[in-house]
């Protein structure tokens, strides 16, 4: 970027510079950017946590974690992360890969699991489909086989990228189109993010994290930003991968 730097005035008195030749428009990411990611790691941990233990669902029961219920609170939030992504470790070891979005994510870790309880179970007969009535039939048969978060890095050893990855799911769990179990994860996991007020599907009793984003610096200070910008005369965007929806409600909550 070429050009003479412009000073700009902003609210609190400092004065910022700026770079102003041919640059007419600054976009801005949301994710790691503007709001932090951690309500949508919490959010996919709490989906695999539902998608195994609620009689919705599998209905089991999982020891290290709470029986299922729609308003954790912060810190049965944190002991169920903590115990689905084993610290962490299982979503460094997508990431690595490739994997970013939350519904594979879900998807990978959940058919993991459900693949490797079937197969302790004695591999009984899986449903037509998976479906959440498929996998409400099937809870039954996997009572009393253990459930093994941190064995994930063992089960995709060898894999190097999303492909391989979803190719390792599929081989694993054989049986019904596998697109129906990503797609049930992906219901399951809006209804955490999204909340009562905003998913389309019946109410749950969730909150939703997206009434609870939290900003990476403080309000007023990206605000401020934001009005210095404009006022040096930029126009500004957003360049996300999130849907409309989530990323119009927390910035008009933040008042940017």
């Amino acid at each position: 970027m070429n050009g003479e730097a412009k000073p700009v005035r902003e609210r609190n008195g400092r004065t910022g510079w700026l770079k102003q030749a041919r640059v007419e428009t600054i976009l801005f990411d949301v994710d790691g950017v503007l709001l932090s990611e951690e309500g949508y790691f919490d959010a996919s941990a709490l989906t695999v946590w539902e998608l195994l233990t609620s009689p919705s669902y599998l209905g089991m029961s999982v020891p290290g974690v709470p029986a299922y219920r729609p308003d954790p609170d912060k810190g049965t939030v944190r002991q169920i992360r903590s115990a689905v992504f084993d610290d962490d470790r299982v979503l460094d070891f997508m990431k690595q890969r490739g994997i970013n979005a939350n519904w594979d994510m879900v998807y990978l870790q959940f058919a993991a699991q459900l693949s490797a309880l079937r197969q302790a179970a004695g591999e009984p007969e899986l449903p037509a489909a998976w479906t959440v009535e498929g996998l409400r039939a099937l809870g039954p048969q996997l009572d009393g086989a253990a459930v093994r978060f941190a064995a994930f890095p063992e089960w995709f050893a060898g894999c190097a990228d999303k492909a391989d990855m979803f190719a390792r799911a599929a081989e694993r769990l054989q049986g019904p189109d596998v697109h129906g179990l990503w797609e049930v994860g992906r219901e399951a996991f809006q209804a955490w993010y999204l909340g009562d007020e905003h998913y389309a599907g019946p109410p749950s009793g969730k909150l939703g994290f997206l009434q609870q984003e939290e900003p990476l610096a403080p309000v007023e200070t990206i605000r401020n930003l934001l009005s210095a910008l404009r006022a040096a005369g930029f126009r500004l965007g957003i360049a996300t991968g999130r849907p409309r929806l989530e990323t119009y409600v927390p910035l008009r909550q933040l008042g940017w």
